[in-house]
This record gives structure tokens, C-alpha cells and sequence, in this order.
């Protein structure tokens, strides 16, 4: 058979194991996108403090990067797509335990645990099949997409998750979210599963090379913190908090907006870096992502609030889809697990350092809304690291 047939016959194949992933993402981030937004607000709901809420977030990811190492090794056992099956029925056990959180006193912090769990025997074979299957020339788009399909599920998801919240509440929202994440893994095997090519991932792990990559997925930490939970608490608390209805909705319409742009840039972001200009999208994104989170800190206006999700969710495609191509590409030629394991070091340290300030300020008598813009002010500083440090 010649060559070039064989190659031709390889993107058609890796093109469709990357449609399974893209299908899977956007079911699944539909379903946790209708509920995950407002789990911190069905703990202060219950009584929890916000403490607590912030302690529950930061246990949650703080499992995914234990989890990583174990689930790469599980990956190379029983293959990537089994071990992505494994995390459906940790997935249903939590929204289950959460269904039932207002009659039955389960430790939060094990709930926790046990998302963490979840979500990193999920996210380390997920992307290894991602990786995997992506080709050189095209990696800025196919990072561009495994954005917006994700995102695609999360237009509509807030905004359904709020209108089932306030009509029937959290315990159908819950029951619903299980089903389709259920039916999420479905799409994943229609092709055959296979186990990662190994490499030596621990020593390239703890390798220099690695550093600034280590230290940019870091301050991509800080902006989860920030844009997952930070600014949805915020909308929460400049609408009313729990006594008033139009905070739970104005969460799901900001976050749908901040959707929308993402969707819009990722494009422009995946095919401007492939045609060799991913450092400006990097630079651009940068200095959106410094300009937004500081104009958080003097949001007042439901308009505002809204204009500014819209430049949260620029700031994030523009960055994260060079930086994600720039990254994907290094560790495909090093080594795939043990670049993962880096890179989800460094979103756990950034993640750390973000709500340790938080709960100091909380712990030191600041709340609403000083806690919160104090930590917006680091999260724009954090995301300056793009703009001076050069990763090519």
C-alpha cells in the first residue's frame, strides 16, 4: 500500500476518533454546565457557609491532580476509553449523593473527593485520545474546536439548568444531569479503544523544559478560579444572593454570554496560531484577560456584568488556544502523560494560590465584595505572565 494512502487513511481515522471527542464534550459539558455552576449556591442553599462552599471547590480540584498519575496508568491497562467509562459511574454516585445532600448529612468534603476522582479518570484519557489524534498542521484548529463543541453544550446549559432550578429545583436538575452524562459516553465507542504509547512521563515531568509550561498552566489556574467560580458568585451576590430569584438567572444568562464569545474567538484563535501568529492571539489574549478581571473589580451594572463576561470569555479562547497548541505540541514529541501530569500541576497550583488569598481574606472578615475583587486584582496580574514571557 503506498505511503501516502496509509497517511491519507491516518487523518481519516484520527478525524474520527476527534469527532467522538468533540460529540462527547459537548453532551457532557451541556449536562454539568446546567448544574455545576450552581452547586456552590445549592451548598449556601443547604447552610453552608461560603467558606465551606469555597473549601468544597478547592478539595474537588485539588483530587483531579491527585487522580491524574493513577488514571494515566489505568489508561495504559484497559485502554483510554474504559477508563473514561470508569468515571460515569463515580459521576452518577456524586449527583446522586448531592440529590439527596438536604436529607441525608454525607461529609461534603468526601463529596468532593469524589468528583475529584471522577473528573480526573475522565480529563487524563480524554485528552490523551485527543492528543493523540491530532495533526501538526491543524493542531491550533482542533484545539480551537475541543473548545467551542464543550462550549456549544454550555450556551443553553446555564440558562436550562436556572429555569429548572427555579421550577421544580435541585433535585430534578440533578436527575437530569445524570442521565445525559450517562448518554455522553456513548459516542467514544463507536471506534476501538486503545492504550497510550508510553513514554518516560516522570522524568520528563520534573524535567526544565517543562517549567514554563508548569508556570503558564499556573496562571491558567488562577483564571479558573476566577471565571468557574469567583465571577459566578459574584453575579450571584450583586443580584439578591438566595432571597432574590433573578440572581440564579442573571448567573445562567452571564455565563451563557461568556459562552458565546468563546465559541466566536476560538475559531479566529485556532486557525490565526496555525498560520504561525499564535503569539499575538497568546499576547491579545493576555491583555484581555488583565483588562477584564480588573474591570470586575468596578462592576456595578447588570450591563457591565454582561460586557464583561463577553471579554472573560475572549481573553480565555485567545489565550488558552495558542498556549493549549503550544503545549499539546511539546509534550506529543516528549511525552504525552507526563506533559499532562505537568500541566494539571500547574493548573492545581494556580487554583491553590487563588483560593488560599480568598479564604485569608474571608478568614480575616472580608466578604462580599471585597474578597472577591481582591482576588480579581491577582488573577490580572497572574495573566501579565503571558505578556512577558516568550514559550516558543
Amino acid at each position: 500500500m503506498p505511503l501516502q494512502h496509509v497517511h491519507k487513511q491516518n487523518i481519516i481515522d484520527s478525524n474520527k476518533e476527534l469527532r467522538e471527542v468533540y460529540l462527547n464534550l459537548m453532551i457532557s459539558f451541556f449536562a454539568v454546565s446546567m448544574i455545576d455552576l450552581f452547586i456552590p449556591i445549592y451548598l449556601l442553599q443547604l447552610g453552608y457557609s461560603l467558606f465551606e462552599a469555597a473549601l468544597f471547590w478547592l478539595v474537588f480540584l485539588l483530587f483531579i491532580a491527585f487522580t491524574y498519575p493513577f488514571s494515566a496508568k489505568l489508561s495504559e491497562r484497559i485502554g483510554v476509553k474504559h477508563t473514561i467509562l470508569l468515571s460515569a459511574p463515580l459521576l452518577v454516585i456524586f449527583y446522586l449523593s448531592m440529590y439527596s445532600l438536604s436529607s441525608n448529612s454525607f461529609p461534603i468534603l468526601l463529596l468532593a473527593v469524589l468528583l475529584g476522582i471522577a473528573k480526573g479518570i475522565y480529563w487524563m484519557p480524554l485528552e490523551i485520545d485527543f492528543i493523540a489524534n491530532c495533526h501538526k498542521r491543524m493542531r491550533g484548529k482542533e484545539v480551537g474546536y475541543s473548545q467551542v463543541f464543550p462550549r456549544l453544550g454550555r450556551i443553553l446549559g446555564p440558562i436550562i439548568g436556572a429555569a429548572v432550578l427555579v421550577s421544580f429545583g435541585f433535585q430534578s436538575l440533578f436527575l437530569f444531569v445524570v442521565v445525559i452524562l450517562i448518554a455522553s459516553i456513548v459516542p467514544l465507542f463507536t471506534s476501538k479503544d486503545f492504550p497510550p504509547k508510553t513514554k518516560d512521563h516522570w522524568n520528563y515531568a520534573f524535567s526544565r523544559s517543562s517549567l514554563k509550561y508548569f508556570f503558564g498552566a499556573a496562571v491558567e489556574g488562577t483564571y479558573d478560579v476566577f471565571e468557574g467560580f469567583l465571577w459566578p458568585l459574584f453575579i450571584f451576590f450583586s443580584f439578591g444572593g438566595l432571597v432574590a430569584g433573578k440572581s440564579i438567572y442573571s448567573m445562567g444568562f452571564a455565563s451563557s454570554i461568556l459562552v458565546i464569545a468563546t465559541i466566536i474567538f476560538a475559531f479566529i484563535a485556532g486557525k490565526k496560531t496555525d498560520q504561525g501568529k499564535g503569539r499575538q492571539m497568546l499576547l491579545i489574549g493576555a491583555a484581555v484577560g488583565v483588562f477584564s478581571a480588573l474591570a470586575a473589580v468596578f462592576a456595578s451594572s447588570e450591563t457591565a456584568i454582561l460586557l464583561i463576561s463577553f471579554l472573560v470569555g475572549i481573553g480565555i479562547v485567545m489565550r488558552s488556544v495558542p498556549f493549549t497548541e503550544y503545549t499539546f505540541s511539546l509534550i506529543k514529541r516528549q511525552s504525552i502523560e507526563g506533559g499532562l501530569i505537568v500541566r494539571e500541576a500547574g493548573l492545581t497550583l494556580g487554583r491553590i494560590i487563588s483560593f488560599a488569598f480568598f479564604f485569608l481574606l474571608i478568614l480575616l472578615g472580608f466578604a462580599f465584595p471585597q474578597a472577591f475583587t481582591a482576588v480579581f486584582i491577582v488573577t490580572a496580574i497572574a495573566s501579565a505572565y503571558f505578556l512577558l514571557v516568550k514559550l516558543e
